[in-house]
């Protein structure tokens, strides 16, 4: 009760959508690990295609039997199984929406909406059917991070709750980018750059 008395700062309704999804999942992957996984993936690819080189020229030149180039047939088992495991992880956000878009479906007859308000000294997170929900102090947030349609939030044990900015009521994009300025110092921000 004390909670709906406070006065909210902003507020924002949040109804997934697979687009809305794609962008949050995208934003959550991790860079690094991103970049680490293409300089090991190249260089295996170039490993890889080394060794089938080596082999073809034995076969072509010296007239080794194709089925005794063991090391060729397992270079190119492995060099297909690496670009398959390659386009696996950078398709991943779209999987992972698709599946969140069956999974809400699956779990209740339309999907829900879920509302976010931002007070004094919290932030409220409401399901429209639920009468319970989540609150998290700002000092909890530890990084905010923003795509084309979402803020995202992610609190110290790396939870992840989206706020939609067409949501948004009560504050603007920039008043709300103030608005966690102001509430989270500490927490990491990266703001899209409006040009």
């Amino acid at each position: 009760m004390e909670t709906e008395e406070r006065a909210a700062l902003a507020q924002s309704t949040y109804t997934p959508t697979y687009e809305a999804e794609r962008q949050r999942f995208r934003a959550m992957r991790s860079y690094r690990r991103i970049v680490l996984l293409c300089i090991l993936y190249g260089a295996l690819f170039s490993y890889l295609l080394v060794r089938i080189g080596i082999q073809l020229v034995k076969i072509l030149a010296f007239h080794v039997p194709v089925y005794a180039a063991i090391s060729m047939w397992v270079s190119a088992t492995l060099l297909i199984l690496f670009m398959y495991l390659f386009v696996t992880v950078l398709t991943a956000p779209r999987r992972n929406a698709k599946r969140r878009m069956r999974q809400l479906l699956e779990a209740y007859p339309s999907i829900p909406s879920v509302t976010q308000t931002f007070r004094a000294d919290e932030v409220t997170i409401r399901s429209e059917d639920e009468i319970n929900g989540a609150r998290f102090a700002y000092s909890a947030i530890r990084r905010i991070s923003e795509t084309d349609d979402l803020f995202l939030f992610w609190t110290k044990e790396k939870q992840v709750f989206p706020v939609a900015k067409q949501g948004l009521s009560g504050v603007d994009v920039p008043g709300f980018r103030a608005l966690m300025d102001a509430k989270c110092p500490k927490a990491k921000r990266r703001w899209r750059n409006e040009a």
